[in-house]
């Protein structure tokens, strides 16, 4: 089941259906870290370690045993360093390659955040 956590409380209302039912323990959660929207969880490092941390705190191996992330290519970088079994780019998400230059492709963003990996 994936779950778009876009602020914090999500993690924890999640966790309540939990504890009275109305979602199994056994459910697999992949847990989608949506931050920098307004209204929302801000797109800090604080803020991803905190969350990332919770996650894995409600939600222990195996269920809550993946989450990727969203947001700008420092985050995304920090995401993988924390353990992100993924994370989503595209230009849906995320319209520069760089800071002020506009990405040409999809395939130029995925391009990037897999040499992030692999470094």
């Amino acid at each position: 089941m994936e779950l778009e956590i876009y602020d914090i409380s999500h993690l924890y209302n999640t966790y309540r259906h939990i504890e009275d039912g109305t979602l199994s323990q056994n459910d697999h959660f992949h847990l989608d870290y949506a931050m920098g929207i307004e209204g929302g969880m801000p797109s800090t490092p604080r803020m991803l370690m905190y969350v990332a941390e919770e996650g894995k705190r409600l939600f222990p191996m195996p269920i809550g045993r993946h989450w990727n992330f969203q947001d700008e290519y420092p985050m995304i970088t920090m995401a993988m360093i924390l353990g992100a079994d993924s994370v989503r780019v595209g230009l849906e998400d995320n319209i520069y390659i760089s800071h002020g230059e506009l990405a040409k492709s999809n395939a130029q963003l995925v391009e990037k955040a897999v040499r992030i990996a692999a470094s």
